[in-house]
């Protein structure tokens, strides 16, 4: 792929510049710009205990572990101990 001139004053200047080459359509950005975008857009650090919780939640509500029938699991150790003694 070949840069006019122009194309590279533009990415010199921190523009992204679209561009083709047959039959592919492709924005170039410089690499620092690129890396800044990247950060905005995908974080692959650890998650925090925060993050999973509300993942965990989330997930045990599409599962319906908040549903009434559930308050029976909820509650199993409780109702073992009772019937144990």
């Amino acid at each position: 792929m070949r840069l006019s001139e122009r194309q590279k004053a533009a990415l010199r200047n921190g523009e992204a510049v679209r561009t083709r080459d047959q039959d592919l359509e492709c924005v170039v950005m410089r690499a620092d710009l690129y890396d800044r975008v990247r950060q905005l857009l995908y974080d692959d650090s650890d998650w925090t205990d925060d993050e999973l919780r509300r993942v965990l939640a989330k997930s045990a509500e599409a599962n319906g572990w908040n549903e009434p029938e559930m308050d029976a699991y909820d509650n199993y150790d409780e109702e073992i101990a009772k019937q144990c003694r």
